[in-house]
C-alpha cells in the first residue's frame, strides 16, 4: 500500500514537473484574490480554486487539465506558504526552529493525505485530479495560516 502510494505521488510530481504550464492558469487572478480577501477581512480562504475552476474551464474538464490546473494552483499556494515562512522566520529568529520543524510536518502530512485520498480512486482516473486538488486545499490552509501569522506579528 505505501509502496503504492510513493509510486503515485511520485507520477503525479513527473507529471506535473515536465508539464507545459496552461496559459489559462493565472497567477495574476490569485493574486488579486488574495489581495482582495485582506481588504474585505482576511477571508483568503475564499480564494481557494480561483486559479484552478477558470483553468479547468479555459481547458476543458478532463483529468489531465484538471489535474495540472489544480497543479499550478497547489504550487501558487506552496510558495505562498514558503514566502510568508521565510517572512516569519526573519521576523524571529529565536522561533525558526519551531516553525521549520512545523513546516516540515505539514509537507508529509500533506504528501500521505492527498496520497490518501489519491487512493480512494483506485489507481482511477480520478486519481491524480483528486490528490492534486488535496494539494491546494491543504496548502492554501496552510498559506492561509502563516499570512494570518504575519499580520498578527
Amino acid at each position: 500500500m505505501r509502496i503504492a502510494a510513493l509510486a503515485f505521488l511520485i507520477g503525479l510530481a513527473a507529471a506535473c514537473a515536465h508539464a507545459d504550464p496552461f496559459e489559462s492558469f493565472e497567477a495574476l487572478r490569485m493574486l488579486s484574490c488574495v489581495a482582495s480577501a485582506e481588504a474585505a477581512g482576511g477571508a483568503v480562504a475564499a480564494c481557494l480554486g480561483a486559479g484552478a475552476r477558470p483553468c479547468i474551464a479555459a481547458e476543458g474538464p478532463a483529468t489531465m487539465s484538471e489535474t495540472l490546473c489544480w497543479s499550478h494552483e497547489a504550487d501558487w499556494w506552496i510558495a505562498q506558504a514558503q514566502d510568508a515562512e521565510a517572512r516569519l522566520r526573519a521576523r524571529d529568529p529565536p522561533r525558526a526552529p519551531a516553525l521549520s520543524g512545523a513546516s516540515e510536518a505539514f509537507a508529509r502530512f500533506a504528501e500521505s493525505e492527498c496520497a490518501y485520498r489519491g487512493e480512494t480512486f483506485q489507481g482511477g482516473s480520478g486519481a491524480q485530479p483528486a490528490a492534486a486538488r488535496c494539494l491546494a486545499e491543504l496548502w492554501s490552509a496552510r498559506a492561509v495560516m502563516l499570512l494570518a501569522t504575519e499580520r498578527r506579528y
